[in-house]
This record gives C-alpha cells, structure tokens and sequence, in this order.
C-alpha cells in the first residue's frame, strides 16, 4: 500500500505544471517619466506631526490660475519647468536623476550646484499606463525642528502631476 502511494505522489509531481505567467521584462521608471506633465494638484502636509496623515488642498493658493508644466527628457537627464503661476521652488531647468534607476524614492533636480530632493509618491510607469507623477517637496524652513533625516522642515507638499 505504501508503494502504492509513493508511486501515485511520484506520478502527480511529474504532473505539475507551473501555472503562474511569466512577469515580463521590469518597466523602466528612467522611460516612465520621459515626458511633460501639468500640474493638476498640490497638497500641504504637516511634516512635524507624523501621525495625522490628513493633506489640505492648496491647489488654489499655490497653483495660481496657469497650471505649471514640468518635461522630463532622459536620454540626456535634463527637465524644463514652465511654473505658470505656481509658487514655484524650483530651478526652471537643469538636470535630474533618481537615487537609483531599478527601485526609484527620490528624484532630484540639480542646477548649478542646487539640489532640489523629492520624494516619489508612487512608481512612474508608462507601459503600465500610469499617468500620474506624484512627487513630495519638504520644504525647508529656518527656525523649524529638525526632521529625522537631518533636513529642517515643517511643511510638504504633494505635487500631483498629469502626463500630458
């Protein structure tokens, strides 16, 4: 009986197939973000109270009534920002690169020696048809606490950014 068994599990393994679909070549978040977005969104978070994760909608205030147009090229890793009437804390134009290419969490625009750092609120993908780039700027203001990752801040905003 015991053979029995042993040769019927032996048949089901042979028998298994893997059922699971291939995943596909990763997309490139390098691809993903070569484009021009308009701004369509910001919000205001309070960076000193980590545990209220409520934003207010500053689009009004801080968008102005011409939205911001910001283009990504990355065969040379340069962006031009047309900021509209947006309170803008960003160079115009320069370069950029992710923190790393595979797994991106931070984009940073650079121009002349000026490093804007922002955080990426959620992957950019253009083969997945992602059209949103949502990037977070702490802004850093004197006199305030000091955050955990050394930057004295209290106050982000949370640009959302439509593919055009």
């Amino acid at each position: 009986m015991r053979k029995i068994y042993l040769l019927l599990f032996a048949v089901l393994c042979f028998q298994c197939k893997d059922e699971s679909p291939p995943i596909g070549t990763p997309f490139s978040q390098v691809e993903g973000i070569n484009d021009t977005w308009k701004l369509v969104s910001i919000e205001q978070t309070d960076e000193l109270n980590k545990g209220d994760d409520e934003a207010l909608d500053v689009t009004t205030l801080m968008g102005g009534t011409e939205a911001a147009v910001i283009t990504f090229n990355s065969a040379d890793f340069s962006y031009t920002l047309e900021a509209g009437t947006m309170r803008n804390f960003f160079p115009a134009s320069g370069s950029w690169f992710f923190d790393n290419n595979d797994f991106p969490a931070k984009i940073t625009l650079e121009n002349g020696g000026t490093q804007i750092e922002l955080n990426l609120q959620a992957p950019v993908r253009r083969e997945s048809g992602e059209d949103n780039l949502i990037i977070k700027y702490v802004r850093p203001i004197d006199g305030c606490k000091q955050l955990e990752d050394g930057k004295i801040g209290a106050v982000g905003y949370r640009y959302n950014f439509l593919r055009q």
